[in-house]
């Protein structure tokens, strides 16, 4: 992987965990804090 390449791929990573993160903050319950984390480990897998 070329350090552009990288750099790119790092700053999605970024932009999806950041996004989560309020998302999980916003969650109003434990159901739902889980299907959030279960959506970002599934796009996290694919990559």
């Amino acid at each position: 992987m070329s350090k552009g390449v990288f750099e790119v791929w790092s700053r999605k990573m970024e932009t999806l965990r950041d996004d989560a993160l309020k998302e999980y903050n916003r969650a109003q319950s434990e159901e739902e804090r889980q299907r959030i984390v279960d959506e970002v480990t599934q796009k996290l897998n694919k990559l």
